[in-house]
C-alpha cells in the first residue's frame, strides 16, 4: 500500500511494495533480492533473499516464520519497475500480504 497523499507517517520505507508496483510483476528470474518483511506486530526487516521462478520468493532467514511480505528491491540497487513505493508499515493491509516463503507470494503471472 503506498502512503495516500497528504497522510503524515512516523516511518515510510521504499520498495516495490507487494500491493503497490510490485504487484502483478517478477523480478528477474533468479535475481538477488532484499525481502522487506512485516509481521502482525508491525515490525519490518530488511532480508537477503532472491526469485525463482518455481518457489517464488526464497528467503532462508524467514522459512517457518509468520513474517510477510511487504515487498521487495533488487540487491544490485537497479529500478527495473521505476521509482520505488513509499509504504507506511503501520498503514498496510496486513492480511492481504502473503507469507515470505509462499508459494502465494510472487507477484506476477506465470
Amino acid at each position: 500500500m503506498t502512503c495516500p497523499t497528504g497522510t503524515q507517517s512516523e516511518r515510510v520505507l521504499h520498495c516495490y511494495a507487494t500491493l503497490g508496483a510490485g504487484c502483478g510483476t517478477d523480478p528477474q528470474i533468479n535475481s538477488a533480492i532484499r525481502i522487506l518483511a512485516i509481521n502482525a506486530a508491525r515490525e519490518t526487516q530488511w532480508v537477503d533473499a532472491y526469485y525463482c521462478s518455481y518457489k517464488g520468493f526464497v528467503c532462508e532467514a524467514l522459512r517457518g516464520n509468520e513474517w510477510r511480505l511487504l515487498g521487495y528491491v533488487q540487491a544490485d540497487g537497479t529500478k527495473p519497475l521505476g521509482p520505488l513505493d513509499a509504504v507506511d508499515p503501520q498503514l498496510v493491509e496486513f492480511d492481504r500480504l502473503p507469507l515470505c516463503n509462499s508459494s502465494a507470494a510472487p507477484m506476477g503471472k506465470r
